[in-house]
């Protein structure tokens, strides 16, 4: 199996087919490039000091990775719909799948992170025609420390063509690594085609809004009437047009979005952790803390020491 490797920078061009671009940026471009059959991986540092939209509709899936610099804010969308807002947190991962339109608006300093480019089947020849065919789970905004991890160690490499045997044979190896868990965590088997129907969604003007709302009322206690009229449907029908886009419900998305916006600020502030609970919506220290270690898998405090150590 073949490992290339480009070293020279590539500035980034206006999106088109495989090339993940900006409308404008001053971008620095691809720091490193790692290609393998079915997979390359880049290592991306971008300038974004002017508001940047990025666009990106290919034949190939995507999947890209944010691994640090300073986002003041993101906003995200996959096909005018789902997506997700506020300030991106290291290993947090979005996949575009082939064929569909991605499109991000953000202001900052600096954006690095990691586009992984896969191809849309199996390339396992021994494998059935259904086999391989595969489709890729759109997620955004959602954190994958596994993942996040195998880049670091990648990154070991940055500065440096491989000199061996075991050098090239380790390299394969986390780029392998990476493939399986892209593949076993987010591609789909097709579904049948009976199990093929279109469930009605928002449209991307709701969603757009929609999703702005949430994130501009992160600690008010919102109900389920106040997103129905600010999307101007009734409510069981926002609810399962709400599912049928975001993938999960409102409460759930909410939920998320207020500890996206509590990790950001424990890394990102130095206001103390009642302070920040209060200003995502969680009603005390205890509340955030409790659905902090259910949902993150340790307590504020914990998450505030071990990022910033």
């Amino acid at each position: 199996m073949q490992l290339t490797v480009t070293m020279q920078p590539q500035p980034h061009r206006h999106c088109r087919a495989d090339n993940p671009v900006h409308a404008s940026s001053d971008a620095v471009g691809t720091l490193r490039q790692w290609s393998r059959p079915g997979l390359e991986v880049r290592f991306c540092r971008d300038v974004v000091t002017t508001p940047q939209v990025w666009e990106l509709k290919a034949p190939r899936h995507h999947v890209i990775v944010h691994l640090g610099g300073w986002i003041e804010s993101l906003e995200t969308e996959l096909e005018g719909r789902g997506g997700s807002s506020g300030p991106p947190l290291p290993g947090e991962v979005w996949t575009i799948p082939a064929e569909r339109r991605y499109a991000s608006y953000l202001t900052g300093e600096t954006a690095e992170y990691a586009i992984l480019s896969l191809s849309p089947t199996n390339l396992n020849d021994r494998a059935t025609e259904r086999e391989r065919a595969t489709d890729l789970t759109a997620v955004e905004g959602t954190a994958d420390p596994l993942l996040h991890r195998k880049l670091l160690e990648l990154a070991h490499w940055h500065n440096a063509v491989p000199t061996s045997d075991l050098e090239t044979a380790a390299i394969t190896g986390l780029l392998d690594q990476m493939h399986e868990g892209i593949r076993q965590t987010y591609y789909l088997d097709p579904p049948p085609q009976s199990q093929a129907h279109h469930r009605a969604a928002l449209n991307a003007p709701q969603a757009r809004r929609l999703r702005r709302y949430l994130y501009e009322n992160l600690s008010a206690p919102l109900t389920l009437a106040e997103l129905a009229q600010e999307a101007r449907l009734g409510e069981h029908q926002l609810h399962r047009a709400f599912l049928s886009t975001f993938g999960t419900s409102p409460w759930q998305y909410l939920i998320r979005q207020r500890l996206r916006q509590a990790q950001h600020l424990l890394v990102a502030t130095e206001k103390d952790i009642t302070t920040i609970a209060n200003e995502t919506g969680f009603s005390s220290h205890s509340h955030l803390t409790t659905t902090f270690g259910r949902h993150v898998g340790c307590t504020p405090r914990e998450y505030r020491e071990a990022t910033l150590r």
